[in-house]
C-alpha cells in the first residue's frame, strides 16, 4: 500500500509539471528570429490580446481542472479542482507517457475518470468528482472523500448524511470516516443505528477524558453483524463487520 501510494503521488508529481508547462513552449523558444519594428501603437493592441486569456483557459477555469501545487497525498485528497481526467488531450497522454516509464498504466474513461493500474495489481481511481478509489491486489478497497457507497454491509446501517472523510472495504468489513459530524450527531445515528437492530449485547460510552470528548456505541444484530459507531475528538465514523 505505501509502495502504491509513493508511485502515484510521484507519478502526479510529475504530471503536474507536464501540465502547468504550455503545449506550444518549445516550438515557440526554438528557431526564433528577430521580430521586425512596429508601430508602437500595434505593439500596444498585440500586448492586450496577449493577456486575454484563451477559450481553452477560460474553459479550465469555468470546470476547475487547472493544475495545482501537490507535496503530500493529502494535497491529492483535497485538490478536488485538479481532475485529471478532464485535461486537455496533451495533457493526458503526457500522463500516460511519464506514468509508463513508472511501470504504471493509466487510462482515461470517457466520463472525465482516470485510472492506474500499478505492477502490484493496486488500481487507482480518480472519478469524475475529484475523489479517490483505491483496490488492493487482495481485494480490498479504500475511497477518499466521495459519496456513500452501496454494498452488504452499508445495507444493514442508515446512510449518515454526513460529508464522507474516507472510507475502507474487505470481504469481512467496512468502515467509514465523517467529517464534520459533532458528537451529538454521532448519538443521533447511533440511535438509527439501534433501530435497524444492532441491540444486541449493547456497549455504550459518553464521558470526557482530560477535555476530550468520547463516545462510542457498539452491538450486534440478530443475524452475527457488529456495528460500532464513535467520536473521539472530532474523529468520528462507523464499522460494520461479521
Amino acid at each position: 500500500m505505501k509502495k502504491s501510494l509513493g508511485l502515484l503521488l510521484a507519478v502526479l508529481v510529475l504530471s503536474l509539471a507536464a501540465c502547468g508547462k504550455g503545449a506550444g513552449e518549445s516550438s515557440q523558444t526554438q528557431g526564433k528570429t528577430d521580430a521586425p519594428l512596429e508601430r508602437e501603437e500595434n505593439t500596444k493592441k498585440s500586448e492586450v490580446a496577449e493577456s486575454k486569456p484563451s477559450a481553452e483557459e477560460k474553459s479550465g477555469e469555468a470546470t476547475g481542472t487547472q493544475s495545482g501545487d501537490i507535496n503530500s497525498f493529502s494535497d491529492i485528497q483535497s485538490a478536488t479542482d485538479v481532475i485529471w481526467g478532464k485535461q486537455d488531450t496533451i495533457s493526458r497522454q503526457e500522463i500516460i507517457d511519464m506514468a509508463k516509464a513508472e511501470g504504471i498504466e493509466v487510462s482515461f474513461g470517457a466520463d472525465g475518470s482516470m485510472t492506474m493500474v500499478d505492477q502490484d495489481g493496486s488500481v487507482f481511481i480518480q472519478n469524475p468528482d475529484g475523489s479517490w478509489t483505491v483496490q488492493e491486489e487482495d481485494g480490498s478497497t479504500s475511497q477518499l472523500g466521495g459519496s456513500w457507497p452501496s454494498n452488504e454491509f452499508t445495507a444493514l446501517i442508515p446512510d449518515p448524511g454526513f460529508a464522507i472523510l474516507g472510507l475502507s472495504a474487505s470481504e469481512d468489513e467496512f468502515t467509514a470516516a465523517f467529517q464534520n459530524a459533532s458528537v451529538d450527531d454521532i448519538k443521533a445515528y447511533a440511535e438509527k443505528i439501534k433501530a435497524k437492530g444492532f441491540t444486541v449485547d449493547p456497549e455504550e460510552q459518553d464521558r470526557e477524558v482530560a477535555g476530550v470528548t468520547i463516545y462510542t456505541y457498539e452491538a450486534y444484530n440478530d443475524d452475527g453483524y457488529y456495528a460500532k459507531v464513535f467520536y473521539t475528538s472530532g474523529t468520528s465514523g462507523v464499522t460494520v463487520s461479521k
